[in-house]
């Protein structure tokens, strides 16, 4: 008992968010490999992924919503629980865990990213459709002037409805329908260049609704 000390408890946080990420089962096992952990296993959907061996001829398998277990380090893609996990906390699992988190988040993509900070942008777009668009219909009077500058008000809320609209809708996407892994053994034109169609997308409705908006006034 005499030989015993009080040791300091380190301060660091023993785990790392991911948030929105979509991340491809190749990209996946190349972080891991290049970190050369002496032990990786991986549960997902009921399958379980005794090795890195494993994981590698069953990359199929792997796509969805993984946990992957890397010695004292755990990978989390659950939807709502994405994150680098350390169980047990030393500077080198920790060292680890930010390496790790660091190449999965060099590749996000912009909506990645954008979704990241939705709350930011999307209650003040949520906040400026509402009142716009229901700011006349609180209003009761017959002066045709007023009534006109509610109407032009109004016509504001035609960009952020656009834009929240479309933005809830890759959002939603993001979130509940793509796969947090995949896997693809080819990928088409679409896939390739799917973020570039949805900006192309995204700033084509703006384009529309910001003409509409001055043909009006």
């Amino acid at each position: 008992m005499g030989d015993q000390m009080v040791r300091e408890v380190l301060s660091k946080s023993s785990e790392i968010p991911l948030r929105s990420v979509s991340l491809s089962a190749d990209d996946l096992l190349t972080i891991i490999e290049s970190k050369h952990f002496e032990k990786v296993t991986a549960r997902n959907d009921g399958m379980v992924f005794d090795s890195f061996e494993d994981m590698k001829k069953n990359k199929a398998l792997l796509a969805g919503q993984p946990n992957v277990d890397c010695g004292d380090i755990s990978i989390s893609f659950d939807s709502y629980l994405r994150r680098v996990w350390i169980y047990k906390f030393t500077n080198e699992s920790f060292g680890l865990a930010k390496s790790i988190a660091a190449e999965i988040t060099q590749r996000k993509t912009i909506f990645d990213r954008a979704k990241d900070k939705q709350k930011y942008f999307m209650i003040p777009l949520f906040l400026i459709m509402v009142s716009s668009s229901l700011g006349p219909l609180a209003v009761k009077t017959d002066d045709q002037n007023y009534l006109k500058y509610l109407k032009n008000i109004s016509d504001y809320s035609i960009i952020p409805t656009v834009l929240f609209i479309t933005l809830y809708t890759i959002f939603y996407y993001m979130h509940y329908i793509r796969k947090t892994v995949y896997y693809r053994p080819t990928e088409g034109f679409l896939r390739r260049n799917l973020e570039k169609i949805i900006v192309a997308v995204v700033c084509t409705a703006l384009g529309i609704g910001i003409k509409a908006l001055f043909d009006r006034l």
